[in-house]
């Protein structure tokens, strides 16, 4: 609560109902001789400190967020990809975000390595692949990266102020990885920084070794398409070719309080499709139509939902809605 000791307050740019009054105003508390409209006025005041505040802690967080290193903004930034799409502004900061990283050959060098990395499991060669990536020729200049990620960091920050209504959470950060990474990118190997290119190493293996399986691109794909949409990273977690309804869907989902309340309010309206047509084909005495549909409708009431499989499930569910509606 604010607690109103003086007899005259200056109110500078308050904030009511999110409207600004750019003015100046004096407001002398002794003309207003009733509760009720002290009690308004302090409601008000509440109000906006408390929208103030918000915006305040928003921009804070955002300056924070534009100064992690490259790894962690390459993390945020796919987390927000599915939000930035949905809206012009979101997909003008993807734009830029992608060609920030094609235009520099620091940020192009760095998005490589940590692909490689992310598309390796332990099912390579580790060692090979490490030893590989540790004595490759790099086009790093230290003099020019820390301002090219400081550039990529900025429209991570005006990413998050765009989206951060819609993130519940962000993703956690693997600390020793992005350093292992950092180190080895803008580092030779010699025999005095053995120690640190080992424990670089070190982490490296570990985080390829929670993997089961490389990803590996099609051969007749270049690898610089990558850049060309970040959409890459929003088909590769949620979708599967999905059009326009079905992505708004897995928003949906994946924005709800209770997703699987959500999703099973898909699957209910699914079944409840199959369920008429079943109807349908009984009273026409096509029994056996009447039975396929049983045992569609059998397996779509099984759907539970899983993050990992949501795009082919919504793909599945909506297909067949559609195909009963």
């Amino acid at each position: 609560m604010i607690y109103l000791v003086q007899q005259k307050i200056q109110l500078n740019k308050l904030f009511i109902k999110k409207k600004v009054m750019k003015s100046k105003y004096n407001i002398d508390l002794n003309k207003i001789n009733d509760s009720a409209s002290l009690k308004q006025l302090q409601k008000e005041l509440n109000e906006s400190i408390d929208n103030r505040l918000s915006e305040i802690k928003i921009n804070e967080f955002s300056k924070h967020l534009s100064e992690s290193s490259f790894g962690y903004i390459k993390s945020c930034f796919e987390e927000f990809t599915p939000f930035l799409f949905e809206s012009k502004d979101g997909r003008k900061l993807m734009n830029s975000y992608i060609s920030t990283i094609k235009n520099s050959k620091n940020l192009s060098t760095l998005h490589t390595v940590y692909e490689s990395i992310r598309r390796t499991g332990k099912d390579t060669d580790v060692e090979y692949f490490v030893n590989s990536l540790v004595n490759t020729e790099k086009e790093i200049d230290n003099k020019t990266l820390k301002e090219d990620i400081k550039k990529l960091g900025s429209i991570l920050g005006s990413a998050y102020k765009l989206v951060n209504e819609q993130i519940e959470n962000l993703p956690e950060e693997n600390v020793n990885l992005n350093k292992s990474i950092e180190y080895i990118v803008e580092n030779k190997m010699s025999t005095k920084n053995l120690p640190e290119f080992g424990l670089s190493i070190k982490y490296i293996k570990e985080d390829i070794g929670t993997r089961e399986h490389s990803i590996n691109f099609n051969e007749e794909k270049n690898v610089d398409k990558m850049f060309d949409s970040l959409v890459e990273s929003f088909n590769e977690k949620y979708t599967d070719e999905l059009n326009e309804d079905e992505i708004k869907i897995v928003n949906e989902i994946l924005t709800a309080d209770n997703s699987e309340e959500v999703f099973k309010k898909y699957v209910n309206e699914c079944l409840n499709k199959i369920e008429e047509k079943k109807i349908y084909f009984n009273s026409i005495n096509d029994f056996d139509s009447s039975k396929r549909l049983g045992d569609v409708y059998e397996q779509i009431s099984k759907k539970k939902y899983a993050k990992e499989t949501l795009s082919e499930d919504i793909n599945n569910i909506l297909e067949i809605t559609e195909l009963f509606g």
